[in-house]
């Protein structure tokens, strides 16, 4: 899975879920081409792709642990390493749970917070 592919076509539509009418609206009450975008484009389309950026942001992170299986020493195998010592499979892999769990809930809860601030002036939600 490529995430800047993932990301860059989250952005793209969101853009794009932009009505028209926006940035014509803008210009013509003045707004330069960037001050259009930068003050009206941008936040609608953040409004609409903040769901789907943390839902790709959690899929992301979740699947990090998938990394140890092409040999790079990440949580997931710095605890298998460690629980070899003592043979304590258990506690290490509760304590990973325990980090992705506590780290995806955060990151959640930001982005939970980051979708109220910015759609707060929609009116469909």
């Amino acid at each position: 899975m490529s995430a800047s592919a993932t990301y860059s076509e989250i952005w793209r539509s969101s853009l794009s879920a932009v009505e028209a009418g926006q940035y014509e609206a803008a210009v013509s009450v003045g707004l330069t081409p960037f001050q259009a975008y930068v003050r009206v484009i941008v936040p609608q389309a953040i409004s609409v792709g903040i769901a789907p950026l943390c839902s790709a942001t959690l899929s992301i992170l979740k699947s990090t642990s998938i990394v140890f299986l092409m040999t790079v020493l990440d949580i997931t195998g710095r605890a298998r390493i460690a629980a070899a010592a003592g043979y304590r499979y258990l506690e290490a892999y509760v304590v990973i749970f325990l980090i992705y769990l506590i780290v995806c809930s955060l990151v959640e809860q930001a982005f939970k917070a980051a979708e109220r601030r910015f759609t707060r002036y929609r009116g469909d939600s």
